[in-house]
């Protein structure tokens, strides 16, 4: 029995067009741990077909169930199958079972390590099914789902307590030099202690923001897709390419370091990224921390409440103190950076209502008849006979896809 679609999400099957690839080399001398060889740019298409997340029911229970499948490079990957369905879809929280998969022929297949508790499976060879038998011996077929977070594409409230801070048509609202545009899209420059400073300080506010993490499917840790924002410039949230991973799975201090986390100090209640080269959605509520009326000694620290695509990840959470390559805390207010971590990580879509605490709800947006409206993370990737010979020297250019070596980790970065 095939899950029945719901209407806030859509199918991701291959639409069969075929868009020009262009392949660009990068060198860049970064201190990251990775595997030791990249993929080509012939297997990362082959990779990044079958990633992504599935949802159905087994066929004997009825019993909802998702997977999420992700790319680890040169035809290996891992799958976790959650009971009741995806985070923040069904998903109970606890139940998980990660295994490991490598591509056969034109399926990927996941066999099981212990009979008892894993799972037969294979990936569809189009990558738009993932089928096989329960620890129980139950058969199952799930269908591959594009989730869309209900907040992307919103628009900042009007009024005078609102702040457009990129809207894909300036700078101007960050320190010169601190970041670049292409494609309407910003990219923060310079060192992990760096990025794009807006010039506009901060007390409490709410913030609305859209990124987009590239497809590296042989980085690993932090170093697949790295960036953050810095809220008043000392609390880091970070941003990741987390999907599909068990955030517990080193224990509670690595935890920290995953998208959702408040770098180092605090982990996400639950792992809700989305697989990359989706268009994902922070909205941010925060309230700057209480001094003493000298304005030297804090009484009562920041507070904030987030949601990632949607989903709650921190509520009401108290911030000490900063965290790493955060400036310290004081009564001044502070403004806020996006890191440059020396991955191709892309914003849009970033504004604040400074509203002294309070919180003030995105005003979603409809669709635009004829327009894309969002990119769509909807598995299409063109013919692999076309990567052949096709080079630039740097930038990016809307429409194409781009492969990039960073070190040796293998970038696939999409734009539409």
């Amino acid at each position: 029995m095939r899950f029945k679609g719901k209407d806030w999400y859509d199918r991701g099957r291959p639409r069969g067009s075929v868009m020009r690839i262009v392949v660009l080399i990068c060198v860049a001398a970064l201190t990251v741990r990775c595997q030791a060889s990249p993929s080509s740019p012939a297997d990362m298409v082959s990779d990044f077909k079958y990633q992504g997340e599935y949802i159905g029911k087994d066929d004997s229970s009825g019993q909802s169930l998702g997977a999420q499948v992700v790319a680890k490079g040169n035809g290996g990957f891992t799958v976790a199958f959650l009971l009741g369905g995806l985070p923040g879809m069904g998903w109970d929280t606890t139940s998980r079972t990660e295994q490991v998969g490598t591509q056969q022929a034109n399926e990927v297949r996941f066999q099981p390590s212990d009979s008892a508790k894993d799972y037969t499976a294979a990936v569809s060879a189009d990558g738009s099914t993932i089928s096989g038998k329960t620890p129980k011996g139950e058969p199952f077929t799930l269908s591959k789902v594009v989730r869309r977070s209900p907040t992307l594409d919103s628009l900042p409230p009007p009024g005078p307590n609102t702040v457009i801070l990129f809207n894909g048509t300036a700078l101007s609202a960050f320190v010169s030099g601190s970041a670049i545009m292409d494609s309407g899209f910003l990219l923060p420059t310079g060192s992990a202690s760096s990025g794009a400073v807006t010039l506009k300080s901060f007390g409490s506010f709410t913030m609305h923001l859209e990124f987009q993490e590239p497809f590296m499917p042989t980085g690993s840790e932090q170093g697949r897709g790295n960036s953050g924002v810095y809220l008043q410039g000392r609390y880091e949230l970070q941003i990741l390419d987390s999907f599909g991973l068990n955030i517990l799975r080193n224990g509670e201090g690595p935890a920290t370091q995953e998208c959702g986390a408040f770098f180092q100090q605090v982990r996400p209640r639950l792992n809700m990224s989305y697989p990359p080269l989706s268009w994902q959605t922070y909205d941010i509520e925060f309230t700057k921390a209480k001094f003493d009326a000298q304005g030297n000694t804090q009484v009562e620290p920041a507070v904030v409440t987030i949601r990632l695509n949607g989903v709650l990840i921190h509520e009401n959470q108290k911030l000490i103190n900063s965290t790493l390559l955060g400036d310290p805390v004081t009564a001044a207010d502070g403004p806020i950076r996006f890191q440059a971590h020396g991955d191709p990580v892309r914003y849009r879509n970033i504004w604040i209502v400074e509203a002294n605490g309070v919180s003030i709800n995105p005003i979603p947006r409809k669709k635009i008849a004829g327009k894309s409206g969002y990119l769509r993370n909807d598995g299409t990737m063109p013919s692999i006979t076309s990567l052949t010979g096709k080079r630039v020297s740097g930038g990016f250019s809307s429409g194409v896809y781009f492969f990039q070596d960073i070190g040796s980790r293998s970038t696939l970065i999409r734009q539409d």
